[in-house]
């Protein structure tokens, strides 16, 4: 405990944080569906705040291994989210958990990059479970979307120059304007079916495709009008090919359930192309033969702590060497991490902001395993004193973004004297 306040109290300034994982999702050249419409598939629980809870972002990641069990309260309660026969890419997803704010607030953050301009539709893998006495789902059935890439789903919509469901142009004036049901008329090759009764057997963790077409159209009083609401498109230009664009969302009722977003060139996925299964095919087709990234140790499609971790078991099993794992974390992307050893919430900066994230977790010489967010920079996938040397020995601490600098640095006289102190209380305890 001694160790543990020294610490906080000399190399913190900081209490708070929002951990960044920083998973970008890359759209692949050959992400071509066989209607001849390129896509970019987003898993859901990629988002940027990924420590999994709903404290950041309103959102759980649920998965079918350790399943959220839903509410006593509701007509179809205490079921698995996700259940051990989910539908839902890679077993997990993300849940609502804050229902009913009537604008956005939470918001979650995922960083994509597209390799063919034009104009995107959104379409979703989605499901729900009932949260209430109600034997409908009509309060377990939407979210906000956002008016463009590098826009919240809030504020950004008031002016937002767009067009509505027909094409025509509309001019957003309300925070609400994103507001997004999750359908529950499913099209499947053209064929519709309406499921919304707690007592079918379609929902519950099985998850459904759906087109985001329409938001639901409000005033400038945030108040709901009758008339046609903001067409969801997302355009990608020339210029932004290869960018790392934000696309955010925000919750809005409790329960919702989505497994990832497809963006796609086509609009006609599912009224003319695809029936639902063929469109799950289609998908798993292009995630699974998708070329994995250098940095993406443990091969689920994104790049964060985890590969580190992944990375830092195989030189504990004798299958990489310490010099693999520290080429991981320093080389550029795609390959690497692009950072320094002790950037725990993978920022890019090693600064006292990580410490926070670190000790945050509680694994600091609890005896327990931990990853690289929980403070684990020697590769031992423990959390102890030994990480703190391996961190400012490595010379980052304080030192900015490492592509903004020329060569790594000896560690400063005031990063020495603190590791010296640090060490000191060490030996005292």
């Amino acid at each position: 405990m001694a160790i543990r306040r020294f610490v906080l109290a000399s190399l913190l300034i900081s209490v708070s944080i929002a951990s960044s994982v920083n998973a970008v999702t890359v759209q692949q050249e050959d992400w071509i569906l066989s209607d001849g419409s390129p896509v970019l598939w987003l898993e859901a629980e990629s988002l940027m705040e990924n420590d999994g809870t709903p404290d950041d972002t309103g959102f759980l990641i649920v998965d079918s291994v350790d399943p959220y069990i839903t509410t006593d309260q509701a007509v179809n309660g205490e079921l698995p989210a996700l259940p051990e026969d989910t539908n839902a890419f890679g077993g997990k997803a993300i849940m609502d958990m804050l229902g009913g704010p009537f604008i956005p607030t939470d918001m979650a953050t995922y960083e994509v990059q597209f390799a063919y301009p034009g104009r995107y539709y959104l379409f979703a893998h989605y499901t729900m479970y009932n949260a209430d006495g109600n034997i409908n789902y009509l309060n377990e059935d939407s979210i906000f979307l956002p008016p463009s890439f590098n826009a919240n789903p809030g504020d950004d919509w008031i002016g937002f120059e767009g067009v509505n469901v027909y094409g025509d142009p509309k001019t957003g004036d309300s925070r609400r304007d994103g507001w997004m049901p999750l359908g529950k008329t499913i099209v499947s090759k053209g064929d519709e079916s309406v499921h919304n009764n707690v007592d079918e057997e379609f929902w519950d963790g099985t998850f459904h495709w759906g087109w985001f077409e329409e938001g639901v159209d409000n005033d400038a009083n945030d108040t709901f009008i009758d008339g046609p609401g903001h067409g969801i498109r997302y355009i990608v230009t020339e210029d932004q090919v290869g960018e790392t664009l934000t696309f955010q969302i925000s919750a809005r009722e409790h329960y919702s359930v989505l497994d990832g977003f497809l963006f796609s060139q086509s609009k006609r996925l599912l009224s003319r192309s695809f029936t639902q299964e063929e469109l799950t095919d289609e998908v798993a087709a292009l995630v699974d033969a998708a070329p994995t990234l250098g940095c993406d140790v443990d091969g689920n499609g994104v790049c964060d702590a985890n590969d580190i971790d992944a990375m830092s078991q195989q030189v504990i099993d004798g299958i990489s060497t310490p010099g693999d794992r520290a080429s991981l974390i320093e080389s550029p992307a795609p390959d690497g991490f692009n950072t320094w050893i002790g950037d725990a919430d993978l920022n890019g900066r090693f600064d006292e902001q990580d410490f926070v994230a670190a000790f945050i977790a509680g694994k600091y010489l609890s005896g327990g395993s931990a990853g690289w967010a929980q403070g684990d920079f020697d590769g031992n996938l423990t959390f102890d004193e030994q990480d703190f040397v391996s961190a400012f020995i490595a010379g980052g601490y304080l030192q900015g973004e490492r592509s903004a600098t020329a060569a790594v640095p000896e560690p400063s006289a005031a990063v020495l004297l603190a590791l010296g102190l640090f060490l000191a209380a060490v030996k005292r305890r």
